[in-house]
């Protein structure tokens, strides 16, 4: 995912939350020049109700398979957690970065996959 560029990055986040990436308000021209670099690169497409990232690219599609298994991962430990006393990972975690470590979450994405 190192090859991609950071907006991206940020709309893989919300294709695993199921929603799309907007444009930025008024005054944040640096992040819409980076979405429409990415739109013009053929990483980014542009839909009425928000921006998509392009499955079929190669860089997206590796991506979408790894983070599938990160998230196939953090299912594993969560639901661990919930249904066994040993919490040992998921404590771990929490002690570590200060938030649960579900795959879903700003800062999950924030802390491992955003901003590295």
């Amino acid at each position: 995912m190192k090859s991609l560029p950071p907006v991206v990055i940020e709309a893989l986040y919300y294709y695993f939350r199921e929603e799309k990436l907007s444009w930025p308000g008024f005054g944040n021209d640096y992040q819409t020049e980076q979405i429409k670099t990415a739109i013009e690169q053929d990483f980014l497409v542009d839909f009425e109700d928000g921006i998509e990232v392009v499955e079929k690219d190669p860089k997206i599609s590796a991506a979408i398979k790894a983070l599938n298994e990160l998230q196939s991962f953090m299912w594993r430990i969560e639901e661990e957690s919930e249904l066994n006393d040993d919490k040992k990972f998921y404590e771990y975690y929490v002690d570590t970065y200060g938030h649960r470590p579900k795959f879903t979450s700003r800062r999950f994405w924030g802390t491992h996959l955003l901003y590295p």
